[in-house]
């Protein structure tokens, strides 16, 4: 079996190749053999950068003057 520590996320964010593990969800189908690494990869469970990086902090006021 191939396991999560085998795979890498590898994609490209401001103009850089960024490389991450892969995600829990995907982690834990893999360790419980609940999926393989060829059906998380059809399933596009394996395409998507870490959602850390790609959400950007909320302010819930607005500065006043």
């Amino acid at each position: 079996w191939i396991e999560d520590r085998h795979l890498r996320i590898v994609y490209w964010e401001d103009g850089a190749t960024r490389v991450s593990r892969i995600g829990k969800a995907p982690r834990e189908a893999l360790q419980e053999h609940l999926m393989g690494a060829g059906e998380l990869l059809r399933s596009n469970l394996l395409d998507d950068p870490p959602l850390s990086h790609a959400i950007p902090e909320a302010s819930l006021f607005e500065a006043l003057p």
